[in-house]
């Protein structure tokens, strides 16, 4: 079984996910690549890339819930992009492919004129999160469009959120984390003490920054401090864009809790549960 690219994703590329969150992916993973078993008949779709016409629309058909006039849009678990079925079962994923779709029948019923977005989940990578966040605000042109939370909505979760027209959530509910980081894990030392060195021939100073088999330079610490720095500012310019009240102070990667997350803007008012968000409209 191959999981370069589910390793890659946690350590070697920025991500936009709760810490406690990626404690639970790291610990999924590692015991997949230690000979945990998956489920009976997963292993057979891991290779799949190409889908079909019915398995898309199944895919979609299962974010996508109508009631009445209002689409509800179901993001759970951690979200990504092109995902295999191998990482939407071990991260519990949502593919944001699939919420694309689901944002683009919503848009050309003309039945419906209000999307809610049901959000639980911790966040996840940045690939694709800011693309549909500017499909979510296009459609806010169109139709009403809010977000619901009644548990998580952090990160990339919240980027997704913060184009809405509204965002609901429960005193409960958890929400914010506006911010990006980078985890490399470095293993020179462990290489070291069992006797192994890897020489290194590149072209390009910046060329295998990052490798886990070498201690960052300060130019390639400095390099991938710039790109968190640029994605952060990215991240923080899509929440004030429609929520400019939001200070910086609240953008500094921490959560809130339901009062405390609508004292500082994140959300536009506390409900009990969706069908009283659902209400609004």
């Amino acid at each position: 079984m191959r999981f370069e690219r589910l390793f890659t994703k946690l350590f070697c590329q920025p991500v936009l996910l709760e810490d406690s969150a990626r404690i639970g992916f790291e610990m999924a993973l590692l015991g997949l690549m230690n000979g945990d078993s998956l489920p009976p008949g997963l292993a057979a779709s891991f290779d799949l890339r190409k889908q079909s016409p019915d398995s898309m629309k199944k895919r979609t058909d299962g974010l996508l819930e109508i009631q009445g006039d209002t689409a509800i849009i179901h993001i759970d678990g951690a979200i990504d992009k092109h995902l295999s079925a191998f990482e939407a079962w071990c991260y519990d994923a949502t593919d944001l492919n699939d919420v694309d779709r689901a944002l683009a029948q919503a848009a050309s019923n003309n039945e419906i004129s209000n999307v809610l977005l049901a959000i639980n989940s911790p966040g996840g990578s940045l690939t694709g999160v800011p693309e549909t966040a500017d499909r979510i605000a296009d459609l806010s042109n169109s139709k009403n469009v809010f977000a619901f939370t009644d548990a998580q909505c952090c990160s990339a979760a919240y980027w997704l959120a913060s184009a809405c027209d509204q965002v609901f959530a429960t005193s409960s509910a958890q929400v914010g984390s506006i911010g990006v980081y980078l985890a490399l894990l470095d293993q020179s030392r462990r290489l070291e003490d069992m006797g192994i060195k890897i020489e290194t021939i590149k072209d390009g100073k910046l060329k295998a920054a990052g490798a886990q088999w070498k201690t960052l330079t300060d130019d390639e610490k400095a390099h991938f401090q710039q790109t968190i720095n640029d994605i952060g500012t990215m991240f923080r310019a899509a929440v004030n864009s429609k929520r400019p009240d939001v200070s910086i102070d609240t953008m500094q990667g921490q959560s809130f809790i339901g009062q405390k997350a609508l004292d500082a803007g994140l959300v536009d008012s506390l409900v009990k549960d969706r069908d009283a968000a659902i209400a609004q409209f």
